[in-house]
């Protein structure tokens, strides 16, 4: 049976909610589960108790990061990637990474590569990429001094 991280540290995706966001991470983990996977979710917002068909799932709650000031919600997206990282480390040993994209959120992919796992990352087509960052104040650099811009640009080249 393959083990699966399932990774979404998005603060704007309440994975049991109703948004289709939240819809789609369900029927994700749905679709492994029916393929043999054995799943753990570590997740930022959970949204509400699992729907039917996930209530075993077991959950790993990542730190919250609350609305707020964008320049705070950054660093505390950031320093979340202690929280997942210590999460995983504590957990038994995965056979895949599966990380849905979340800006600022890099701990899942980097311990994948750590530790040699296969790592996949969910990451919304190119097309939409470049109107999602313009959501984000694209004057404003990031803790690394690069801007939203400049990251979805990275993206769309790498």
């Amino acid at each position: 049976m393959m083990r699966v991280a399932y990774v979404c540290a998005d603060p704007g995706v309440p994975v049991f909610g109703r948004k289709g966001c939240s819809v789609h991470v369900q029927e994700v983990i749905r679709s492994l589960l029916d393929h043999g996977a054995s799943i753990e979710l570590f997740a930022t917002r959970l949204g509400g108790d699992p729907p039917p068909g996930l209530d075993a799932v077991p959950i790993h709650q990542l730190p919250q990061v609350p609305k707020g000031q964008a320049a705070v919600r950054e660093r505390l997206a950031l320093s979340a990637n202690h929280g997942l990282r210590t999460a995983l480390t504590n957990t038994r040993a995965f056979d895949l990474i599966y990380g849905r994209h979340s800006l600022w959120s890099f701990a899942g992919m980097e311990y994948a590569g750590e530790y040699g796992i296969p790592g996949l990352l969910e990451t919304i087509s190119k097309g939409l990429l470049k109107p999602i960052f313009l959501i984000v104040d694209l004057h404003k650099e990031s803790q690394d001094g690069e801007t939203p811009r400049q990251d979805a640009d990275n993206l769309e080249r790498g």
